[in-house]
């Protein structure tokens, strides 16, 4: 008799316990979901964005005016009455960096002209 009043006693508390436990089980996974819902918003809008700015380039794309451009950057082509002008290299990279003073002293060892050019107080 003494273990069914025990039972009887303890029951609601027991009871409310599981209910809070299942209750607030609910609230976390609504929050989660709740959280999925709008970081797949947010990505939902970052690719309707992109989607507009492609429908965009696609339809630049599709004009007259990127297809002349593509010509002429791409295959060298001109209008007709298009004046070319062609620029040559004056010359050589290595012509550029030759040092005037240095020119006759090939024979000074690489190390000392590095010290040179490097630290030229010493």
């Amino acid at each position: 008799m003494y273990m069914k009043s025990f039972f009887i006693q303890w029951l609601p508390y027991v009871l409310f316990v599981l209910l809070a436990i299942s209750f607030v089980k609910t609230m976390v996974d609504t929050y989660k979901a709740t959280e999925q819902v709008l970081s797949l918003r947010q990505d939902v809008q970052v690719l309707e964005d992109e989607n507009h700015e492609l429908t965009l380039e696609q339809g630049y794309r599709n004009t007259q005016d990127f297809s002349e451009e593509e010509a002429r950057d791409k295959l060298n082509m001109i209008h007709p009455g298009d004046t070319v002008i062609v620029f040559n290299s004056p010359t050589k990279s290595s012509e550029i960096l030759v040092d005037d003073q240095n020119v006759g002293n090939s024979h000074i060892a690489p190390i000392s002209q590095w010290q040179h050019l490097l630290f030229p107080a010493w």
